[in-house]
């Protein structure tokens, strides 16, 4: 990577459990270039998973005016009016190496598949090690072996202000009936994409038995 990076483009993954596991890679990233502006592209249904995250200056919507040939080409002259230097792809598909490409970033990094290797500067080729992993370290990955990047906090982590916390506690306290002092658990019991991403209801059940049983807690599905 040059010497000096000014500004850093992060394009983010599309789903929002696969947008909180990047959570720890955009913090490594912004430790190594504390000073950098750092955007993250994302699609609107994941947005919110970055609001008040402190390791990025702004967030880019990759909205519906884009969806069209015509609107990638849009997004790339938007982009490249903004002058990044870096592109890191933390999405896999093609369309993200060809708009930083359209773009004219100078230095594109992402993993070697879907066809886009002849569009990236930095190709990172996809292990079987990495893909036994947990996919948090499929993100790191990627910044070790293309920035020579390590985490030191590999911890999943979704950034709330106060008022978010405290919203929060008012409705499992009011709403819900729910006090302070037993461990109180969310589960989401389904996926909206991907077969591999979908327990069985059955270990849904289970796990939510066990909760209760060994660890005293209240469980809350939603």
């Amino acid at each position: 990577m040059t010497a000096i990076v000014r500004k850093i483009l992060i394009r983010g993954v599309n789903w929002i459990g696969d947008a909180v596991l990047t959570t720890p890679a955009i913090k490594a990233v912004r430790r190594v270039f504390p000073d950098a502006h750092i955007s993250l592209l994302v699609k609107p249904l994941v947005a919110e998973i970055f609001k008040g995250n402190p390791h990025i200056n702004e967030i880019i919507l990759y909205d519906d005016r884009f969806n069209s040939i015509m609107g990638r080409f849009k997004l790339a002259r938007m982009l490249k009016a903004r002058g990044f230097s870096t592109a890191i792809l933390l999405q896999n598909a093609f369309d993200a190496a060809f708009i930083t490409w359209l773009a004219g970033i100078p230095e594109r990094i992402g993993y070697r598949r879907d066809w886009r290797r002849l569009l990236l500067t930095r190709s990172v080729p996809v292990e079987q090690e990495v893909l036994d992993q947990h996919q948090v370290h499929y993100y790191l990955n990627l910044l070790a072996k293309s920035l020579n990047i390590s985490a030191e906090d590999t911890e999943p982590r979704i950034y709330l202000s106060q008022a978010e916390t405290n919203d929060a506690k008012a409705l499992l306290s009011k709403e819900l009936g729910l006090t302070s002092g037993r461990p109180v658990i969310g589960i989401n019991p389904g996926a909206a994409y991907g077969s591999a991403k979908r327990w069985m209801p059955e270990r849904f059940a289970e796990l939510a038995k066990k909760i209760v049983d060994e660890l005293d807690g209240r469980v809350v599905l939603f």
